[in-house]
């Protein structure tokens, strides 16, 4: 009479388990790398001139993020929102600037246009900006500033008309941390942990 421990043992059973096993690995690992980062949000803020009702209200390392409304001006997407730095070193306009990336859902990722993007400061809730250039100046820790961001079309002409077409922004969030290239602190990419959907 054979064991049962002898009969796992075959050759036969040993190459199944084999595949199985490997499988399972396989699968773990494609569902690990397709999954979102913990914590990943999706919102949405309807296009229009009016504010948001409620405002759309993010956490993304280290803002902290009021949406009030996302708009069109002059073939430009203009968001406007409060952003506050809850870290304790200040953001130049380049910094936080490269935490945002607007795309256009119906693109795949290696046609997405390079958008022109810049922020500027606004003096009063609900202002438009006159003009579609941004301003220079950080964000200080802990002090709140009302920002409209604005994303043109490329300046080279390659994608007219795609400043509005684009309906999703993504935010990254920012670290600042030592960069391996030269041994110097930086702010660098962290994920990206939000998705606004412009609709």
């Amino acid at each position: 009479m054979v064991s049962v421990a002898g009969d796992l043992a075959t050759r036969t059973n040993a190459t199944i388990v084999a595949l199985l096993a490997l499988v399972g690995i396989t699968g773990l690992a494609g569902g690990f790398e397709a999954a979102e980062p913990e914590g990943f949000v999706t919102v949405s803020a309807p296009l229009g001139e009016n504010p948001l009702e409620p405002p759309v209200e993010l956490e993304v390392e280290p803002f902290e993020i009021t949406i009030r409304r996302a708009y069109e001006k002059d073939g430009a997407r203009v968001v406007e929102m409060q952003v506050t730095n809850t870290a304790s070193r200040p953001l130049s306009p380049t910094d936080f600037m490269l935490g945002f990336a607007l795309k256009n859902s119906g693109l795949p990722e290696d046609q997405q246009p390079d958008f022109d993007e810049a922020f500027h400061r606004l003096k009063e809730i609900g202002e438009v900006p006159e003009d579609m250039f941004g301003d220079q100046f950080s964000l200080n820790p802990a002090v709140p500033m009302d920002l409209a961001m604005i994303f043109s079309d490329p300046y080279d002409g390659t994608a007219n008309g795609q400043a509005l077409e684009a309906d999703i922004l993504y935010i990254r969030s920012r670290e600042y941390r030592t960069s391996i290239l030269d041994g110097t602190k930086r702010w660098l990419d962290g994920e990206t942990t939000a998705e606004v959907k412009l609709k």
